[in-house]
């Protein structure tokens, strides 16, 4: 193919997700967040919000906008991540 090991490689991958059926519990979900919410930045700052989507019928419209993707109706709890910049926004109004 390309006469790099590496390269055929990096071109042969292929993700396939899969869920097993069930919950997610609250602490397993604190912890998710929790673990998410603590990785570290470029300059330490934490411009994100996520909101939790975990009622099925809540997952269509996103279903929709990412092309259709089954894995977010399959899976027990999806999780959207947003750029977010009021609660910094608040702490520069405080000071």
């Amino acid at each position: 193919m390309t006469g790099n090991a590496t390269l055929e490689v990096l071109l042969r991958h292929r993700t396939v997700c899969r869920y097993l059926p069930g919950e997610t519990s609250d602490n397993e979900l604190q912890l998710i967040l929790a673990a998410g919410q603590s990785a570290s930045t470029s300059a330490n700052f934490q411009f994100t919000s996520v909101v939790v989507v975990d009622d099925p019928a809540g997952r269509a419209r996103p279903t929709e906008l990412a092309g259709g993707r089954q894995l977010i109706l399959d899976a027990a709890i999806f999780l959207v991540w947003i750029a977010d910049w009021s609660r910094n926004n608040q702490g520069f109004e405080l000071r």
